[in-house]
């Protein structure tokens, strides 16, 4: 691989991982999560500002543009939740712990995937030797590394207790609260 098609893959992904922040936010929303909505939030405009970060740096060190990045929908919100109301479900503990699930699962699947496309892209720059390229875009491993292990904390601590609803809802307004902050750090 060239330094463009490097970084052209590197911007689809980070496309990609804003839509999948994006969906995960409406996710949680609509599971009343509001704590996981502000965190999923955060990590939309933390995934756009990396973006961003990828394309000035390509282009102040490169002097070209990068325009053929091609991202995927990540399609984390399963297409049976498209069709119910939050209001109509009838055994919603059930169901909403099943989403719950699944949604972490995605969550720390795409940041496991992420880790691994990272440090490959990491390899490929070493191996062409643009060593400074290689140095910009270690960042983004360890952040992902970082984002990774987040997930799979939580995860854990969800599983110890089996999902349960009113433990995981009694946690929400410390998380929102959490992100809400950082979110206003970000744009400060």
């Amino acid at each position: 691989m060239n330094v463009h098609e490097i970084f052209e893959d590197l911007a689809g992904r980070m496309v990609t991982a804003t839509m999948l922040h994006s969906q995960l936010c409406s996710y949680f929303t609509f599971l009343s999560l509001e704590g996981l909505a502000a965190r999923h939030k955060y990590q939309y405009f933390e995934e756009s500002n990396g973006y961003l970060k990828l394309e000035e740096y390509y282009t102040k060190h490169y002097n070209k543009i990068l325009l053929d990045a091609i991202p995927e929908n990540p399609r984390i919100i399963p297409l049976d939740m498209k069709s119910i109301s939050f209001y109509n479900i009838s055994d919603k503990h059930e169901l909403i712990r099943r989403y719950i699930m699944d949604g972490m699962n995605k969550w720390i699947d795409w940041e496991d995937q992420s880790l691994v496309f990272y440090s490959d892209m990491y390899k490929e720059l070493i191996n062409i030797n643009d060593i400074s390229a290689a140095d910009f875009l270690l960042k983004y491993v360890k952040d992902t590394n970082k984002e990774l292990m987040d997930a799979q904390f939580l995860d854990k601590q969800l599983r110890s207790t089996n999902y349960d609803l009113p433990t995981l809802y009694d946690s929400q307004d410390k998380d929102f609260k959490k992100y809400s902050k950082k979110l206003k750090e970000l744009f400060s």
